[in-house]
């Protein structure tokens, strides 16, 4: 008989990371009602008014096929919950009949309290033309949607701007309709509610119709007009999307970045909070780290013209001015751990560009990098006023320095030990199975906070990150583990020899 013993202290390595919970409140304004949530890699606790709690243990068979939400079971209540991985939003709640789950958007609106542990789940980027429902990808299916979606959306006809934008082209600004997906690959329209406020809208109308500014660098700006005030679509501290009154703030624009092998879908990238792109989550929008994803997918849609419209802005001049180059950094990538670590460094300007490094305990990998300087842009314009005067202002909004590059940590540990207990296999160990575990996601520091020369101990920079759920997926299959501690060549050692008889 064979008997396979779990290693004590793989069990506490694999327990310790899942051991962080996130706080968040829960309030459904309307209802009258809230509750408290504690979120850990392994489980969901809601815990209501009157202080009952109600455990719900992680279940991936539950998962959204996109990968947006996270599924949670209670066996008490025959119950599934799906939690956003952007942490914002409504939860999902599955009520199983038959066999079968149906969902219902919960009423409870999620409220992070404090600093949160974790960051949304991010697939691994793939190559350029990659199918992402490939077996290697299956980990994170995306929804298979209709090539033709694009020409097919309500009669409208596709804009070229955006494609013109990130070949480098010039662009005027236009009126257009920007439309994403759902999990389910059906269409959205970024719209404009009756309180000012944002939603996503299954059909377009009239506040579904955006003036899109070109202003240089690959940057536009989202503007609205209404009752002489114009608005920009803003990103905010709390990772969440706004209108907030035009001015001269990288907040409010955004860089266009093409979908390879997909056209007309672009990825929206803030220039304040560099690496987070504007995304759809359970119907509500929010900023994500780039994924590429399609709910990540914006298309521009040329809007009808209103039988009242009239423009209300005109570009003169544009003038991008790029701050001195910065020399590429070298970076010693340190591990102080004393096992080996693998980590995957992706180069967010392409995000098929994946570099695997394996560094044995207390080696280092040196990598060279590009540093971006940031730039400055001068936009002058002119705007209608209500009389129908243009008057004519200048914007100069410093863009700081993009973020180029993130980190995703693994560390290699021994998992299982199989032990033959009978005498009748050669090797008292027959098999030992090594894994990768993960330990944590970082981005980069962007620009001069990224020294020409340095070292990063990576097992530390990532312990603190505190998000182990939020690297880069791996195939443990890509990588040959070999033992890098004493107690584990040991075992190897021991393995390899013959057994004696007695």
């Amino acid at each position: 008989m064979r008997y396979v013993y779990l290693l004590a202290f793989v069990v506490l390595a694999a327990s310790s990371s899942s051991n962080a919970q996130e706080r968040f409140r829960l309030d459904a304004p309307n209802a009258g009602a809230s509750a408290d949530a504690l979120l850990s890699d392994n489980e969901l606790i809601v815990v209501d008014q009157a202080g009952k709690n109600t455990v719900y243990a992680r279940d991936s068979k539950f998962d959204s096929q996109d990968g947006q939400w996270l599924g949670f079971f209670s066996r008490n209540l025959n119950q599934v919950i799906r939690w956003p991985i952007a942490r914002a939003g409504t939860m999902q709640i599955g009520d199983i009949s038959g066999g079968s789950v149906r969902y219902r958007t919960s009423q409870m609106v999620i409220h992070a309290l404090g600093r949160t542990a974790g960051r949304p789940v991010l697939p691994s980027p793939m190559p350029q033309g990659a199918n992402r429902n490939s077996p290697q990808n299956s980990a994170f299916p995306q929804p298979q949607l209709d090539p033709n979606f694009v020409d097919s959306l309500q009669g409208i006809t596709p804009s070229p701007i955006f494609d013109s934008i990130y070949q480098g082209q010039e662009a005027r600004s236009q009126m257009l309709q920007l439309a994403t997906f759902d999990p389910r690959g059906s269409q959205l329209y970024l719209t404009r509610d009756s309180v000012n406020a944002l939603s996503l809208s299954r059909n377009p109308v009239a506040d579904s119709n955006w003036w899109v500014v070109p202003t240089g660098n690959s940057y536009v700006r989202v503007q609205h007009y209404q009752n002489g005030r114009i608005t920009a679509l803003s990103a905010t501290r709390n990772q969440t999307l706004s209108l907030a009154a035009i001015s001269q703030d990288p907040r409010q624009l955004w860089r266009v970045s093409s979908i390879a092998s997909n056209r007309n879908r672009f990825v929206l990238e803030n220039a304040m909070y560099s690496g987070q792109c504007m995304a759809s989550s359970g119907g509500q929008l929010l900023l994500q780290p780039i994924s590429y994803a399609p709910t990540q997918w914006w298309v521009p849609m040329s809007a009808p013209m209103l039988p009242n419209y009239e423009p209300f802005w005109r570009t003169v001049s544009q003038e991008v001015h790029v701050n001195s180059a910065l020399a590429p950094a070298q970076l010693g990538l340190v591990n102080s751990h004393r096992t080996a670590l693998m980590v995957l460094l992706v180069d967010q300007r392409q995000a098929g560009k994946v570099q695997q490094i394996r560094i044995e305990p207390g080696q280092n990998a040196s990598v060279t990098l590009d540093r971006d300087a940031g730039a400055t842009i001068v936009e002058s314009y002119e705007i209608r006023s209500s009389s129908g005067v243009w008057d004519r202002q200048q914007f100069t909004t410093a863009i700081p320095p993009r973020v180029f590059y993130d980190l995703s940590v693994y560390e290699e540990f021994l998992q299982s030990i199989a032990i033959d207990r009978t005498g009748k296999s050669p090797n008292p160990i027959e098999d030992v199975n090594y894994m990768p575990k993960s330990v944590g996601w970082l981005q980069i520091s962007p620009g001069a906070a990224l020294p020409q020369n340095s070292n990063m101990d990576v097992m530390s920079q990532a312990r603190s990150a505190n998000n182990p759920g939020a690297v880069r997926r791996m195939d443990p299959k890509q990588f040959e583990f070999k033992p890098t501690s004493p107690t584990e060549a040991i075992l190897n050692e021991f393995q390899s020899l013959p057994r004696k008889k007695f």
